[in-house]
């Protein structure tokens, strides 16, 4: 009966992480304000000075979400804009 329990368990196991993976694939949109632009310095083996970019919305609701972004996109970005934020995953596809 434990061989039958442990399967069982794994097979729940997975079937959690497949549906934690498929929230992470679908596109969602909010209403959100950009609250916070910073950059920091991971460390990194092979980048002697390499430089991370980070953007923060609070959505409507309350919930922060936060991107890397690249060097480009950082300049781009305002703080205190509000408009509609699509993102999918830890992707933003578009902010207007």
């Amino acid at each position: 009966m434990t061989e039958i329990s442990l399967i069982l368990f794994m097979v729940l196991i997975g079937f959690y992480y497949w549906k934690m993976l498929g929230k992470s694939r679908k596109v969602k949109s909010v209403k959100a304000q950009l609250v916070e632009k910073y950059t920091y310095t991971p460390v990194s083996r092979y980048n002697p000075n390499p430089i991370a970019y980070v953007i923060v919305f609070e959505t409507d609701k309350g919930k922060r979400l936060s991107f890397d972004v690249s060097e480009f996109s950082y300049k781009g970005y305002k703080v205190k804009k509000r408009g509609t934020l699509k993102y999918k995953g830890n992707m933003i596809l578009e902010f207007k």
